[in-house]
């Protein structure tokens, strides 16, 4: 009797002890795991950023929320019931060089920048890379060569030619609510990286004077094959983008063979490899958490980290934007820098939240 009192006591107590061991690794694990995203994310964001050629703001002139809306009509059925985009999201707006008469230009301080121009997302056109997505394998810069793309004029009519035109490909990053591991405490969201297909440069292709050869570059383009995506015969190009234009009515070329090569306004940007930046792949201890992009500090009073921190939370029920991830534009087009803020929450069986807040910025190009 007195030894099944004695193991009565010690089990309960051994029981509790494992249990906070437990959850005490699962919170050290879940801390690790929530660092590797924001610092994956950032990379990633850096690396896509620094090949920005094209920035698009929640400008007056309204290029912005033009190109977003082809944007949303490219999504597939797929991306807009799996990843709906966050109510009320809006691009950043470019820092102003003064606010009453004090220069602010490349300040993202939370005291002197202007609040209002922050936002939670990012669209921007960038130089493409060769990349591979699954098992999908993607070239850049196109390199045309091949039957029937020769010289018609000049010394070298007739002859063989090779032709490098450089490729863009549209980047949207957005929160989505959809996250399928929220907190108990308050909802979480998930960041997208929404890529577009490959869009070859209008101007590359305009200057081309050789009428024939110009015919069969943009053949070679808007031919279903696998000229730009060897594991893809159906992958093909319909139109070229000139990223020095503001409105889509002037910034697209219909790539429809021919002589021809002619500014078109389409009804959509075309999607290509959708992601979700904020998913963990890896952890046994910490598989019982949520987590996600932190919601407004409003919204999740019980929130260990500011949110917002740069940008003033909208007003509207739920005040959704801007969320825990901020985005903040400052600098001409000749050295414009764009400051990315992404803060992280995690909750297991423990009552405290674990967070991770991580602020870069980048230097990047913005040619119109």
């Amino acid at each position: 009797m007195i030894s099944v009192a004695i193991i009565g006591i010690i089990t309960p107590a051994m029981t509790y002890l494992f249990l906070k061991v437990q959850q005490g690794m699962a919170a050290d694990e879940m801390r690790v795991d929530l660092g590797q995203i924001n610092s994956d994310t950032m990379v990633r964001l850096h690396a896509t950023l620094g090949a920005s050629h094209h920035m698009f703001q929640d400008d007056t002139a309204g290029s912005g929320a033009s190109f977003t809306a082809l944007v949303t009509a490219g999504m597939s059925s797929n991306t807009k019931t799996n990843y709906p985009i966050l109510s009320v999201s809006k691009l950043a707006l470019q820092q102003p060089a003064e606010v009453s008469g004090t220069p602010v230009a490349g300040s993202f301080s939370p005291t002197t920048a202007v609040a209002s121009d922050f936002g939670d997302s990012l669209l921007f056109a960038a130089y493409d890379s060769p990349q591979t997505v699954g098992k999908t394998i993607y070239t850049a810069p196109a390199t045309i060569y091949g039957k029937g793309v020769t010289y018609s004029t000049g010394n070298y009519k007739g002859l063989p030619a090779t032709v490098i035109i450089d490729l863009y490909r549209f980047y949207y990053y957005y929160l989505t609510t959809n996250n399928p591991r929220p907190l108990r405490a308050g909802s979480t969201y998930n960041l997208v990286e929404w890529q577009s297909t490959q869009y070859p440069d209008a101007n590359e292709i305009n200057n081309i004077t050789d009428g024939v050869l110009q015919t069969a570059v943009i053949n070679w383009l808007a031919a279903a094959g696998t000229n730009l995506c060897p594991t893809n015969s159906a992958y093909t190009l319909s139109y070229g983008f000139d990223p020095t234009q503001t409105t889509p009515s002037t910034a697209f070329y219909t790539l429809s063979g021919g002589s021809s090569f002619i500014a078109v306004a389409p009804a959509s940007i075309t999607e290509g490899p959708v992601t979700v930046l904020s998913h963990i792949f890896t952890g046994v201890i910490s598989s019982g958490f949520g987590y996600g992009v932190s919601p407004n500090s409003t919204l999740f009073p019980g929130d260990p980290v500011t949110v917002p921190q740069f940008a003033t939370a909208a007003t509207a029920t739920g005040s959704y934007f801007p969320g825990g991830f901020e985005v903040g534009i400052s600098g001409e087009s000749e050295g414009m820098q764009v400051m990315v803020r992404q803060a992280l929450v995690a909750q297991g069986a423990a009552p405290n939240i674990i967070w991770n807040n991580n602020v870069s910025v980048v230097n990047v190009r913005d040619t119109w």
